[in-house]
């Protein structure tokens, strides 16, 4: 009789379990980095039944390695690695935003100080038109003048 927990199909002869595994849970890098974790205690093979699914076969390598423990484990790395998986990708868009969010800030803070030295321009020009430039010496001329 073929026994059956969870996502887990034993064989009928007890040398092997298949696990189904939605291709909407778990992405192919999770199964092919959990398989590769799981290589020195399991022969497997990776395949697919149909367009939603993927099936991993598990075959123990040793005789003291229960057909259970080795399915559950291969479980355990492939929720780990699929973990690993999403939180590398929040931490790259994280740090996406981040940067974009500084780069603005930066281009704000240039645009900001920019506009206060050519506000302090203006008015140091503004100064200058309207004050009284003395000349004790007699010798200032305007520019294009001719002395």
């Amino acid at each position: 009789m073929l026994k059956k927990i969870m996502n887990m199909d034993f064989s009928p002869e007890g040398t092997s379990i298949t696990l189904t595994l939605s291709k909407s849970l778990y992405p192919k890098e999770a199964i092919n980095a959990a398989s590769g974790s799981m290589s020195a205690k399991a022969k497997i093979n990776l395949g697919e039944d149909n367009k939603e699914n993927y099936i991993v076969k598990l075959e123990p390598k040793g005789r003291n390695l229960g057909l259970e423990a080795i399915g559950r484990e291969f479980s355990n790395e492939l929720i780990n690695k699929s973990f690993s998986r999403e939180a590398e990708k929040n931490e790259e868009q994280e740090s996406s935003i981040v940067a974009d969010a500084i780069k603005k800030y930066q281009i704000a803070l240039k645009k900001s100080s920019i506009n206060r030295n050519i506000s302090r321009i203006q008015t140091n020009l503004e100064e200058l038109r309207h004050a009284s430039i003395e000349d004790p010496l007699g010798i200032s001329t305007l520019w294009g003048e001719n002395p």
